[in-house]
């Protein structure tokens, strides 16, 4: 058995926040906001995401188009201590978009 953990992510949300990185244009940043619903109780995590080009690409595209698109990802956790503070940061980098709608479209079904 090797040292590699199993840090596969599937996550379903709304795309919102992208902005490609400020040093490298290839790198593009987001946010997924995924809302949970249970009785009375809402809850809403954000998820940071990031992806390398081509998805890069393919992500600024969808941004553009239409901002809060409902999009299904696939990637990796990635987990990053940070010095001094010892916060955990916690990012998803897309291998694969497997899904992108609108959220008008899936309203209205």
């Amino acid at each position: 058995m090797g040292n590699k953990l199993l840090n596969k992510v599937i996550i379903q949300g709304e795309l919102v926040n992208g902005s490609f990185g400020k040093s490298n244009d290839h790198v593009f940043f987001a946010q997924i906001k995924q809302e949970r619903k249970m009785i009375n109780f809402t809850w809403i995590d954000y998820f940071s995401i990031y992806a390398l080009s081509p998805l890069s690409n393919k992500l600024a595209e969808i941004m553009k188009t239409n901002p809060n698109s409902k999009i299904i990802i696939e990637g990796e956790l990635h987990t990053k201590i940070t010095k001094p503070s010892n916060e955990v940061k916690m990012r998803i980098l897309v291998n694969k978009i497997v899904d992108v709608s609108s959220i008008e479209n899936t309203q209205t079904k």
